[in-house]
Order: structure tokens, then sequence, then C-alpha cells
């Protein structure tokens, strides 16, 4: 990674790959949203039956429900982040 105080690339020296930038469509950002949300409800899925199952299997309170649930759901929550954020990343990949 390049600092902010280092000086820019030249244009014209080959060393520095060219990099094509690929702008967001309509079609890009919707086919994006759409796998996002479909392998986000499944991550949440797996999470709420997880959640459900642990808490009902240990007999587990309101509290103890609560506490489960921020376990298990707070690493759910940062993967559906996490695949939003790809997906985004991969239909603005211009080799895709």
């Amino acid at each position: 990674m390049s600092s902010p105080l280092s000086p820019a690339p030249d244009a014209a020296d080959p060393a520095q790959p060219a990099v094509a930038v690929r702008h967001l469509t309509l079609a890009a950002l919707f086919t994006a949203i759409i796998s996002a949300i479909f392998v986000d409800l499944h991550i949440l899925a797996v999470a709420g039956a997880a959640i459900w199952a642990f808490a009902n299997t240990l007999h587990f309170g309101l509290i103890g429900l609560a506490l489960v649930g921020a376990l298990i759901g707070a690493p759910a929550l940062w993967a559906c982040w996490k695949v939003g954020v790809m997906a985004l990343e991969a239909e603005r990949d211009w080799q895709n």
C-alpha cells in the first residue's frame, strides 16, 4: 500500500499496472443486493435455529436466551455485512 506522503504513480510508468474501474450499474447493484439477501437469509436462519435449539435444550430463561442470542447473533450479523460487501466488490470487479 502506498502512504499518503508517497508521490503519485506516473501514468507512463510501465511498472504500475493499469487498473480498470467498472462503475456500478443498476443491474449490477440489484444482482449484488439479491445475492446478498439470498445468502444472508441462510446465515440468519441457521443462526436463529442454533439460538433456539441451544437455549431450549439447556432450558434457559429470557436472560439466557438474550445472552445466547448475542453470542451467536453478533458473528452472524458480521457475516451478513461481509457477504454484502463481498457481493458489491464482486459485481464491481472488471474481470467478472
